[in-house]
């Protein structure tokens, strides 16, 4: 809040996003980096957690060609 009370044309709406990201997001990537840190020490693997990778579509056949006539 000093750093914007300093700057004389400052637009104050930014401050939210800034109290936001200080409080919630740092904290939350706290609990990201030391569940991570606690799956790698333990050796197990993590995974996707639920998210089921997508088989790629079959291949399309191309249609099978006609025998030749015999004869002629």
């Amino acid at each position: 809040m000093v750093a914007f009370a300093l700057e004389h044309r400052e637009d104050w709406t930014l401050l939210f996003p800034v109290l936001l990201q200080r409080f919630y997001y740092r904290q939350l990537m706290y609990v990201v980096l030391f569940r991570s840190v606690k799956e790698a020490v333990s050796g197990r693997p993590v995974g996707w957690r639920g998210v089921e990778p997508e088989a790629p579509p079959p291949a399309r056949k191309a249609p099978p060609k006609p025998a030749p006539a015999e004869g002629n």
